[in-house]
């Protein structure tokens, strides 16, 4: 991501707004360790930078559509990444940021959601605890899945002459 950002940077372009995402193929979740790892911020409040102001979003709340060329439409949900409390410092300029995940099949996307909202309420312990038997459920729909995921980016900024600049990555992975 930062290596996206930075070469908008060489081009004079003065990053405002950074978002990117991860939505996996249903079958490249086996893993409990990559599931947990994903589930542990889902109902969790971490920081998200909007407006220029650290704000706290619970995780996996407030999902949104990306359309994602020759894959379509993926619903993701926010997420937090390591690498997003670094963007802050590298770009000054930088108002917005958010990272999200998603699943391929939407039900298991919005299962996920709806466990976090158990987890917001406290109903739930937290989610990365649960991976082990969400993993297993989550294999009875591996023929569901067409086995491809994506990454994606969007900057947003503007140049020298204050012209609004806006690049969109995409990193398709497919079985």
């Amino acid at each position: 991501t930062a290596a996206y950002c930075d070469s908008a940077v060489s081009e004079g372009i003065t990053i405002h707004s950074v978002h990117c995402g991860i939505s996996g193929a249903q079958q490249s979740n086996q893993g409990t360790g990559t599931a947990a790892g994903a589930l542990r911020y889902a109902g969790e409040r971490f920081p998200r930078l909007e407006a220029g102001v650290m704000r706290a979003i619970p995780g996996w709340t407030g999902h949104r559509r990306v359309r994602i060329p020759d894959l379509g439409q993926r619903w993701v949900a926010p997420a937090n990444a390591p690498d997003l409390d670094l963007f802050e410092a590298r770009y000054s300029e930088l108002q917005n940021q958010g990272f999200y995940a998603g699943h391929e099949i939407p039900f298991l996307h919005f299962a996920t959601g709806a466990l976090a909202l158990l987890r917001r309420l406290r109903l739930l312990p937290r989610l990365d605890y649960l991976a082990p038997p969400l993993v297993k459920v989550s294999q009875l729909f591996n023929r569901l899945g067409r086995g491809e995921s994506c990454m994606f980016l969007h900057i947003e900024g503007e140049d020298p002459a204050g012209k609004t600049q806006v690049k969109r990555h995409f990193i398709i992975v497919r079985d």
